[in-house]
């Protein structure tokens, strides 16, 4: 109950030595189990790497771009083409991922858990894209995610110069007419 006299300093002091405990076990008890929850939760490592897309450097003007598809698309394939099972397979394999997975259910359900675990999104104004990979060992995350990287841009070569030599072979059939 306060005093007559108003609330002063002794006061407060003496209320909150009473009623110690009721502050005191809350937050102990949200402060262990918060503890505990960091030692028991399992460690997820996530690495994630940008590609950065250089657009033409030649003028528009001068030389028209041989690559007509816009960053979307491309990106689009690729990411379709790396996430088809025989590359995840090979990747899975190559770092011996999900062996529980592998030695209790199907190479399919691993692969399936690796695609969800993978992930590309397109980035600052369309000229960028990152891949992002979650996993446990950080290590193999590191490495796995530097391969899909990779790939990303293995690939990309790979259809620019089909485009560029498709191009060039209908800038020859044209040349010949």
């Amino acid at each position: 109950m306060i005093p007559k006299e108003g609330l002063d300093l002794t006061f407060i002091r003496e209320a909150l030595l009473r009623r110690f405990w009721i502050a005191a076990v809350p937050f102990f008890l949200v402060f262990l189990i918060v503890i505990l929850y960091c030692i028991f939760a399992p460690r997820v490592f996530r690495a994630e790497t940008v590609i950065l897309v250089e657009p033409q450097k030649v003028p528009g003007e001068f030389v028209s771009s041989t690559v007509t598809i816009d960053l979307n698309s491309r990106l689009r394939t690729i990411t379709q083409q790396i996430k088809s099972r025989t590359r995840l397979e090979k990747i899975i394999n190559d770092y011996d991922l999900y062996p529980d997975v592998r030695a209790s259910a199907t190479m399919t359900d691993a692969v399936e858990i690796f695609g969800q675990n993978i992930e590309v999104n397109v980035r600052g104004g369309r000229h960028a894209f990152h891949v992002a990979f979650e996993g446990r060992d950080p290590v193999k995350v590191r490495d796995v995610t530097n391969t899909i990287a990779n790939l990303f841009i293995e690939d990309n070569l790979k259809l620019r110069e089909a485009q560029a030599a498709g191009t060039t072979i209908f800038l020859d059939r044209e040349l010949q007419r």
